[in-house]
């Protein structure tokens, strides 16, 4: 789109135009095109980045039983949540990395993370925080795999973990706005 300005002043009875005055103005209207671009561009990415991680929280929520509100413990279910918290992680990176880094500046990942974390639902954060499986699983190759796939995500959320355990999202509150107002000072 091209803009064309022209800009007359009055001075007495002559008119003149200023031809640097159009050029200076073209060249601030061309900087805020370009941050809104910029803020565009990056609005995008970051709305992408954060409905991937809440469909992946969705996808793991499934997995929980409508009648005891418990995830369910088979051996199925605790794999695809595990699997699906770490395709989560693995597509956050992925976007991140293919990103050019000034799009995501000021954007902490550990704040996706967290934000991952809190869509899940909380039988599913006790069962990585307790990173234990129960005993209704055979022993071999895949609950080995399981355990491992287990501590990854108890790793994966440790941050989370460490700074909003199990909290109710009324605490969470309490503690984000905390936190909020202690960068502000």
């Amino acid at each position: 789109m091209t803009l064309l300005f022209t800009i007359t002043f009055q001075s007495g009875d002559f008119f003149y135009e200023d031809s640097n005055v159009p050029s200076h103005l073209a060249i601030l209207i061309s900087i805020v095109a370009a941050f809104i671009a910029f803020i565009g561009v990056r609005s995008q990415i970051i709305s992408l980045i954060k409905n991937q991680l809440a469909d992946k929280a969705r996808e793991c929520n499934k997995n929980i039983n409508a009648e005891t509100h418990r995830i369910i413990e088979t051996p199925q279910n605790i794999s695809h949540v595990v699997s699906t918290i770490i395709t989560g992680k693995l597509l956050l990176d992925r976007v991140i990395k293919n990103s050019r880094v000034f799009f995501l500046f000021g954007l902490g990942k550990q704040s996706l993370i967290d934000q991952f974390y809190f869509q899940l639902h909380t039988s599913i954060i006790e069962y990585i925080i307790a990173n234990t499986i129960t005993p209704t699983f055979e022993e071999g190759q895949v609950k080995e795999h399981i355990k491992f796939q287990l501590n990854y995500c108890n790793k994966l959320f440790g941050e989370s973990i460490k700074n909003y355990g199990n909290a109710t999202p009324k605490e969470i509150q309490d503690q984000l706005t905390k936190y909020k107002e202690s960068r502000k000072k």
